[in-house]
């Protein structure tokens, strides 16, 4: 389990909301099996989490996407990919 606040080092991204975490929930082998988010973009960054979790994405199928920046969802994938099975 990995619990990453962000809100106060990308309140930028955020609307200026500095009470803002994630935590994620990774197996054994390295998948995100669960998260909590904690934010007023909940919604947007848990539709995006679910992906991740279906699909069994590895830090190495997010790096080959290409997401905006400045966004919720780049900063998801920022704080996600070191923590994934890179293959």
């Amino acid at each position: 389990m990995a619990r990453i606040p962000f809100g106060k080092s990308n309140e930028w991204v955020n609307n200026r909301e500095t009470e803002a975490d994630y935590t994620f929930i990774l197996d054994k082998e390295g998948y995100l099996v669960g998260a909590a988010v904690y934010s007023a973009e909940v919604a947007m960054v848990l539709d995006f989490l679910t992906l991740v979790i279906n699909k069994k994405m590895t830090s190495l199928d997010l790096s080959s996407m290409i997401f905006a920046f400045p966004t919720q969802t780049y900063q998801v994938v920022f704080a996600l990919k070191p923590l994934l099975k890179r293959a």
